[in-house]
């Protein structure tokens, strides 16, 4: 799956996201590194021919999918926007989305695991991990 097959100029809000949200699940299962998401998602970005601002604005309105709260959380986890301790905005959207899909409770861990928007607590287990 080629990331210029997945993401089209044309294409309006909703079909860029489901795209960059089965794109994202294809690079977590081939176990793609941070900085290769992290590029993947900005080329895409740019693919799209709307802003970083246009898309997470459009994001913050649509919050009644549970995938565009995902990737609200991965627009902070990358900090895409560029914001200063965005850390427990984008752990809360992972947390609100984790219970359906999957992605996001490898992103909680990642969270967990980079202090990312939480605490360590070693007396709490980590339980439904898939």
């Amino acid at each position: 799956m080629k990331q210029t097959e997945m993401i089209n100029s044309t294409d309006n809000f909703s079909i860029q996201i489901d795209k960059l949200f089965k794109l994202l699940i294809h690079m977590q299962d081939d176990d793609k590194d941070f900085d290769e998401i992290k590029h993947l998602i900005n080329r895409c970005i740019s693919l799209s021919d709307r802003s970083v601002n246009d898309i997470y604005d459009w994001l913050k309105e649509s919050q009644k999918e549970l995938k565009n709260i995902f990737i609200l959380g991965i627009f902070s986890y990358y900090n895409l926007l560029g914001l200063k301790d965005n850390d427990d905005e984008g752990f809360i959207y992972f947390v609100k989305s984790a219970e359906t899909f999957p992605i996001a409770q490898i992103y909680l861990d990642k969270c967990y695991n980079k202090i990312f928007g939480t605490e360590i607590n070693y007396n709490l287990p980590f339980i439904g991990i898939i």
